[in-house]
């Protein structure tokens, strides 16, 4: 009967049992899906580290990299673009203000 008023949304009988369980408990039950906090992975440590690397080697592979720090590919690419303010011009990073003397 639920299933015909609720249809795909209805809850499954195993959630349930778990969801009684934890009140029994005293445990919290209450939903928990998007309320936690974001995590950040890009630490000043690994912006000084890359920033280290791209100051030594101006060729540098981004997924090269992101192996030799063991994050990934997109936070090492965005660390490099807003952290850094670098773009890829033909093969080697350069910085997006290039001031002439």
């Amino acid at each position: 009967m639920i299933n015909t008023v609720y249809g795909n949304k209805v809850l499954k009988k195993a959630l349930i049992y778990m969801i009684l369980k934890a009140v029994k408990e005293g445990n919290d039950a209450t939903d928990q899906h998007g309320r936690l906090t974001k995590k950040s992975v890009i630490t000043p440590l690994l912006v000084a580290s890359v920033a280290a690397s791209f100051q030594a080697e101006r060729r540098i592979n981004i997924r090269e990299l992101a192996k030799r720090e063991g994050t990934s590919f997109s936070t090492i690419f965005c660390m490099v673009l807003k952290e850094q303010g670098l773009v890829k011009k033909s093969a080697r990073w350069v910085p997006k203000l290039l001031l002439l003397d």
